[in-house]
């Protein structure tokens, strides 16, 4: 006698489906694992290079110190700003034979970024370090950027307003007063028409915009990076093309250490 089924049966085709398809479920899910262990090992592997680098950057001996810059600043404050940019050139050649680009490497370009304008003019860039001179003939003001760079700025003439982030209140500067912008900080910026200072940074390129001091506008994070550059399409005009000597097409940005050995002096200011 037949007993009747109770119940409906799947067919075994079906239940192979069913198999295949919780299979297919769980190799995908293996796939998506291993990636994201694989991409957490790369992120910690490059924390620790980013922290060995900043130990390195931050106990070597550098050829400029940032306050020499300022105390030498210090010393022309309140002259003409360019009465003064000629006495500091004339002292860092001195104290820095070999270090500071000849007159007629020393242009002034245009710097486009954060919504403000200015101009300025390269001392000395090498893989560590740099100086310049900068500056507006008019009021502008933006988005100081976020660097990977511990920058300083001395003012020798007009006035510089920052105020930072997390803060409610802003901060004037006047000739004589240094300003310090540490690695991962954020402020709004405001220069007076006339105002003139000179900066230094360390950082180490391709990691940060100090190489390229004024990559990368707004929130920038200077990973060549620094291929954020924005110094970069047009001879002597921050946007593009390179700005160190005429006739120089390459392009800054992943290639700016080239660019510089390519460009300026000989490129004998590139040892770290």
């Amino acid at each position: 006698m037949a007993w009747p089924r109770r119940g409906r049966s799947r067919s075994p085709s079906r239940c192979r489906r069913g198999r295949a398809a919780a299979g297919g479920m769980g190799a995908a899910g293996r796939r998506m694992l291993r990636q994201a262990l694989r991409a957490g090992l790369a992120l910690g592997a490059l924390a620790l290079v980013l922290q060995g680098l900043r130990g390195w950057l931050t106990s070597k001996r550098y050829e400029f110190t940032p306050a020499e810059i300022a105390q030498l600043a210090r010393h022309h404050a309140g002259l003409d700003h360019e009465l003064a940019f000629s006495k500091i050139i004339v002292e860092l050649r001195k104290k820095h034979p070999g270090h500071i680009l000849p007159d007629e490497d020393l242009q002034w370009v245009f710097v486009n970024a954060g919504g403000w304008m200015g101009s300025m003019c390269l001392l000395h860039a090498s893989l560590t370090e740099y100086v310049l001179l900068f500056g507006t003939a008019v009021d502008t003001g933006g988005h100081s950027g976020r660097y990977w760079a511990d920058i300083s700025n001395t003012v020798i003439s007009g006035t510089f307003q920052q105020w930072k982030e997390g803060t409610t209140r802003s901060e004037i500067y006047y000739p004589g007063d240094t300003i310090m912008h540490q690695a991962g900080e954020a402020t709004s910026v405001q220069w007076s028409a006339g105002t003139w200072m000179v900066e230094a940074g360390v950082a180490l390129w391709g990691t940060n915009t100090a190489v390229c001091p004024r990559c990368a506008a707004g929130e920038g994070l200077g990973l060549a990076v620094p291929g954020l550059c924005e110094i970069s399409a047009a001879p002597k005009t921050s946007g593009g093309g390179c700005w160190h000597k005429p006739g120089c097409t390459m392009p800054l940005g992943a290639g700016c250490t080239r660019c510089l050995n390519l460009c300026t002096s000989s490129g004998r200011d590139l040892a770290p």
